[in-house]
This record gives C-alpha cells, sequence and structure tokens, in this order.
C-alpha cells in the first residue's frame, strides 16, 4: 500500500485587528504521524526563542513553555503545565499589573507590546519585565490561546539608571565652576571699561584656580564615575581650613553681591583631605543657603573645633524646612515641594553629594531648621588624618 505523501505544514500567521490565527484548516483529514509532526514543529519554533514564553488557555491556564522560562524561573513542567498562572511557584505569579494586564487590556486588544512589570520574587529578587502579549483564536474550533513573551530588561533599566545618574552628577558638578567662570569673566568686563586696575591681576587669578577646579572635576568624574556614578577620585593633601572657608565665602559673594556672607570662628588650623572636595562641599551649602533665603541677605558661615573634629556650619535665615523632611534632605534628587521646584530650580543632587563626601572621610553631616525660618547645616571631619 502506497504511503500517504505528508501535507505540508500550514502557515500560522499572527495578525492583530479583525484577522484571526489561521491554521489547522485540513485538520480532519490528517494522520497522528502529520499531526504529532507539526506539534513538534511549533514546538520547536517555541524553543528556538531566547526569552521565555507561555502559552495560556482562555482561563489562563499553562498549556506549554518553552525551556527559557522554566531556566529562568527555576520551576519544573511538572509544577508549570495545568497550573492556574496566577498559583505558579505557591502563588508568586499573582502579580497585579500581569492581572490587570491579562484581564483588563488583552481581552480588549488582539495585542499588546512593551507592557514593564515590576516584582520581587523569591528565587529571583526584583525583576523588571517587558511583557508582549497576543490573543489568538484557532480557526477551526475557535479554540482561545494567550501567547505571553517575557524579557527581563532588570540589568538594562539599571544601566540606564546609572546613565542618568552620572549625566546629572556631571551636569552638577559643572555647574558651581562655570558659574563663578562667568562671574568672574562679568567682573573683567567691566574692568576693561576703564582704567587698568592691579585687582584685574587677583581676579585673573582666581579665573585660572576656577578653571583648574573645572578641569580637575572633568577627569575625575569622567575617570571615575563611569562605572560607578557614585564615586569620586580623591587627592589628600594637608590645607588650613580658615584660608578655604574664606576663598569659598569670597567666591559666593562675587556670584551674589547683594548677600553679606559673615565668617565667624575664623579656625586657622590645618587638616589633610582632598581640598575642593572639602570646598566642594562648602561652597554647595552656602549656595543653597543663598538660594533658600530670597528675603533675608545675610548667611552666616562658622568653623570650630568640636569633640576632636573640625565642624563647619552654615546659617540661612530663609525659607527653612518642614519637620518631617528634615531626614530626606540628603537623599539624591529630594526637593521639598512641588512649589520650590518651580521657585528654586535644582535637580536635588547637591547635598546627596556632599553627605557622600563627608562619609568618605568619616565625618558627619546634619540640618536643624524651622519652616519659615531659616536653616543650619552642620558637617564634621577628623581633626586628623593621615596622607
Amino acid at each position: 500500500m502506497r504511503k500517504r505523501q505528508a501535507k505540508t505544514i500550514p502557515t500560522a500567521v499572527l495578525q492583530s485587528g479583525d484577522k484571526k490565527f489561521n491554521w489547522l484548516q485540513d485538520i480532519k483529514s490528517m494522520s497522528i504521524g502529520e499531526l504529532v509532526e507539526i506539534y513538534a514543529y511549533a514546538e520547536a519554533i517555541i524553543e528556538t526563542v531566547r526569552d521565555p514564553l507561555v502559552v495560556l488557555d482562555k482561563k489562563l491556564h499553562v498549556l506549554t513553555a518553552n525551556k527559557s522560562f522554566f531556566d529562568f524561573f527555576q520551576v519544573t513542567k511538572e509544577a508549570t503545565y495545568g497550573k492556574y498562572i496566577y498559583d505558579l511557584n505557591g502563588g508568586e505569579w499573582d502579580i497585579p499589573e500581569l492581572k490587570k494586564l491579562l484581564e483588563d487590556i488583552l481581552p480588549k486588544n488582539s495585542q499588546f507590546n512593551d507592557y514593564e512589570v515590576t516584582h520581587n520574587f523569591n528565587k529571583l529578587g526584583y525583576k523588571i519585565m517587558l511583557l508582549n502579549a497576543r490573543r489568538v483564536v484557532l480557526e477551526e474550533n475557535k479554540t482561545q490561546l494567550i501567547l505571553l513573551a517575557i524579557e527581563d530588561i532588570t540589568q538594562q533599566k539599571e544601566q540606564e539608571k546609572q546613565k542618568d545618574e552620572f549625566i546629572s552628577l556631571v551636569s552638577h558638578e559643572l555647574k558651581n565652576p562655570l558659574t563663578s567662570i562667568k562671574a568672574y569673566t562679568q567682573i573683567l568686563q567691566k574692568k576693561l571699561k576703564t582704567n587698568e586696575d592691579k585687582s584685574l591681576l587677583k581676579i585673573f587669578t582666581s579665573l585660572d584656580s576656577q578653571t583648574t577646579k573645572l578641569t580637575d572635576l572633568i577627569s575625575d568624574l569622567l575617570s571615575e564615575a563611569k562605572t560607578r556614578a557614585k564615586e569620586f577620585g580623591y587627592h589628600d593633601k594637608e590645607f588650613e581650613v580658615n584660608s578655604l572657608a574664606k576663598e569659598i565665602i569670597e567666591n559666593n559673594m562675587r556670584r551674589a553681591e547683594e548677600y553679606t556672607i559673615i565668617q565667624k570662628n575664623k579656625l586657622h588650623k590645618e587638616i589633610v583631605a582632598d581640598r575642593i572636595r572639602i570646598g566642594q562641599v562648602l561652597d554647595n551649602l552656602i549656595a543653597n543657603a543663598i538660594k533658600y533665603s530670597p528675603h533675608t541677605k545675610k548667611i552666616v558661615v562658622s568653623t570650630t573645633v568640636h569633640n576632636q573634629t573640625i565642624q563647619f556650619s552654615v546659617q540661612d535665615f530663609g525659607v527653612g524646612i518642614s519637620k518631617e523632611n528634615l531626614s530626606k534632605v540628603f537623599e539624591p534628587f529630594f526637593r521639598e515641594t512641588e512649589m520650590q521646584r518651580e521657585t528654586f530650580p535644582s535637580i536635588g543632587l547637591g547635598l546627596y553629594i556632599s553627605a557622600e563626601i563627608v562619609k568618605h572621610y568619616g565625618g558627619t553631616i546634619w540640618v536643624k531648621s524651622i519652616a519659615g525660618k531659616g536653616s543650619t547645616f552642620y558637617f564634621t571631619l577628623p581633626f586628623k588624618k593621615e596622607v
């Protein structure tokens, strides 16, 4: 008896809109062997998909899944096939975002792409996943299926976050030196309109110093912060506390001529640390005091010895900070209110960066404040640290 010629495997095309998943048109005329061949072919296609893929029936029970699904989620076929998807792994798949996709969004659409879901799995930990779903109907018997493809984008998201933090960090770090350069340039322009003045030499010297700081910051940030956005390069040397405080105060008074910055308790002591970094902390605190004191023009800077540490303080008499937010001010991107975001534009990284620098030297940083009456920021550094 002549063997029956195997039929060509029918094409299965998945489309959106009114068109349906049209295949197995002549299923009734096929032999068992042909059906097995088709099943094996379809299964082979599923197995070639690198991302986890699972097929559900209309009641959301698992019909099949590929090897990537079992490997990634660390489950077995026996514990998966025939299970209600929300019951997988002891109910671990009972995820609100997944329910919304399968029960609210998908019934109204034949497909959905790039639906983001976050979940903390017992074995895998925190994961961010992109779901691509298709609701399909078999033409022959109107059977409904749901194809659910899962892409793990946790690492990608983390890399994007690090990139964004790096860009924000670089932008923030460059802002203050550039502001100083601009201020000095404006002063020079005014001076050049008059007769020659010996003070030009001092201004040019300060301008050169600020340019050097900018160059050093760029070099350090690009070499150290590309891979770890929160880390700096530190270059510790001995310097006098009072000379640094005086320099930072003068720079800020040039930038904001209408403000009076009083230096109290001038401390002529030496400390071993990165002068640029410590200056960065003090500069940020003074700049913030100016920014958040639009109606009062007085700032008080003090340096003292306290419990074997050098203590810096910057006091303003401005808008202050609410009691409930005092513990949050050193968090990255923190801004107290929406109104402050509009009134005092900032990305909210300065205090966070300052806290990281102080922490590096084993110091502490804190704030005392009364809303509407002003704030005093403090930070300490060990009195003696070897190079």
